[in-house]
């Protein structure tokens, strides 16, 4: 149990949740990033589904869009609903199996995501 009281979740400020969740986006845009750690050509090691998992499972992001108390803006609110859209119409077909890095990577929908990633992160320096 932690110390919110509820089981698997921690107690995290706002901004510190902020910051996890930039973290994680930040991680998304990088195509730099996912060469290296989804074909283990640095120190780096991740998948798509890793990054996908990181994002909604840990950092919480669709929550974190949608919450009332985050304080977005309209545009950082859409901005992130939009990234949130973007990647489940990629991994939906896929759930239960692994996308192939080598072919994420080069799929115009995944560069699609990783513009949307870097516009979400531009519009959370406003």
């Amino acid at each position: 149990m932690t110390d919110s009281g509820q089981y698997g979740r921690s107690v995290l400020t706002l901004e510190a949740w902020r910051v996890r969740v930039l973290e994680h986006v930040v991680l998304l845009a990088d195509e730099a990033f996912q060469r290296r750690a989804w074909f283990y050509e640095g120190p780096e090691m991740s998948s798509p589904e890793q990054d996908y998992a990181a994002l909604f499972d840990v950092a919480l992001f669709d929550e974190f869009v949608e919450m009332p108390a985050n304080l977005l803006t309209l545009d950082q609110r859409r901005a992130g609903q939009r990234l949130c859209r973007l990647l489940d119409e990629f991994f939906e077909p896929v759930r239960g199996e692994f996308a192939q890095a080598e072919e994420v990577i080069e799929d115009p929908r995944w560069y699609e995501i990783r513009r949307a990633a870097k516009q979400f992160v531009e519009s959370m320096k406003n």
